[in-house]
């Protein structure tokens, strides 16, 4: 009897997707910047935990890093911008959600119709609300993800442009060039920006994440042992560490608007 009330409370509990909001991101914000006729081309890029925070998978253990773009135009054209104008070409938001997705869902229906056949209609009924709560929450990742993609479209004149790309590949690319078009004339306005700095943090930043999940897994392991100790255990907090209470949601990923 403890065995599917147990399945049902961890179907249901990770089934659910809550992704968190980004922070509100200011031109600065995005170190990586060059600015050519007027065009301000900036890329950002997520640490490994922050990928996790946002959005609510491990996306760079899947080959899968997400960036954050800005386009800036001061000048008097307008360009047209698409996401095929960028290098190296990224992949879609439905890949990398795809990457990114609950696995198990298909699997939690079947498996769920079969547990409510051998345990009863009851105790079967949570298995199969969970197994389609995560196909829902699939869904849900993938139009979350889309929405936070940037848009294909015209920059004009005093016109700001921002969002996600997602580049599929073993490590963050080392550079990152977009080429917009003018609208009027055809002609292009080509502009790169370095990333292989990022990229060595970035590398370094996974494997220092890795080696830390390990840490502190190894760490509770000691601290079980001696919990069975009358002794109190004193939470220890390292050395110069900041606790911040969250940030300020943006209404979304997406910013289309005119620049000041």
């Amino acid at each position: 009897m403890i065995y599917p009330i147990l399945c049902s409370f961890l179907v249901t509990s990770c089934a659910r997707f809550e992704p968190v909001s980004f922070p509100d991101y200011a031109p600065e914000d995005y170190p990586h910047q060059l600015e050519r006729s007027s065009v301000t081309f900036g890329v950002g890029t997520f640490s490994r935990e922050e990928v996790k925070r946002y959005f609510a998978s491990d996306l760079t253990k899947k080959n899968i890093w997400p960036v954050r773009v800005l386009l800036i135009n001061k000048s008097n054209r307008s360009y047209l911008f698409s996401k095929g104008m960028i290098e190296p070409q990224p992949t879609t938001s439905l890949v990398a959600a795809r990457k990114g997705r609950r696995s198990a869902g298909h699997r939690l229906v079947w498996g769920s119709i079969l547990i409510a056949t051998f345990f009863g209609i009851p105790l079967g009924i949570p298995l199969v609300v969970g197994g389609f709560q995560a196909l829902d929450a699939n869904s849900y990742m993938e139009s979350d993800y889309q929405r936070r993609e940037i848009t294909d479209g015209t920059v004009h004149s005093q016109e700001t442009l921002s969002g996600i790309v997602f580049f599929e590949s073993p490590n963050l690319p080392n550079s990152c060039k977009v080429e917009l078009m003018d609208k009027k004339t055809d002609q292009k306005l080509s502009l790169t920006v370095d990333l292989s700095k990022a990229s060595r943090e970035g590398s370094r930043a996974v494997k220092a994440s890795v080696r830390e999940d390990r840490g502190q897994e190894k760490e509770k392991a000691e601290l079980g042992q001696k919990s069975s100790s009358p002794e109190l255990l004193e939470p220890r907090v390292p050395s110069g560490t900041t606790v911040r209470s969250g940030s300020a949601p943006i209404s979304g990923a997406v910013v289309h608007e005119k620049t000041r």
